[in-house]
């Protein structure tokens, strides 16, 4: 039986290095923490906890996303998951009065 990777393609040298690769900045993640009293470091620590979470779901075989668009290349995660955010009316609300200023 040969090892698959979680969209069940084989592991060869091939697919093992046309796999998307991420970028992690927690610094793009910092503004969703602004509002909390809390020391950046505490922040940095949360993301950065976070994100290990999201890397175990990943490596548990969370596929990401291995069509031909994404093969290969290495994804902004922060522009992808912003570009399909749901966006609440406060949050509307708060980024209006904000570019209002």
């Amino acid at each position: 039986m040969k090892e698959t990777s979680p969209a069940n393609i084989p592991i060869t040298p091939e697919t093992q290095l046309s796999r998307p690769a991420l970028r992690f900045d927690w610094t793009d993640w910092l503004p969703y923490l602004d509002q909390e009293d809390v020391p950046d470091e505490q922040k940095r620590a949360l993301i950065e906890t976070l994100w290990s979470i999201v890397l175990a779901f990943t490596d548990l075989g969370w596929n990401i996303k291995s069509s031909a668009e994404t093969c290969g290349e290495a994804l902004d995660l922060h522009a992808v998951l912003a570009a399909n955010m749901v966006k609440s009316d406060e949050m509307q609300n708060d980024k209006e009065a904000e570019h209002d200023k």
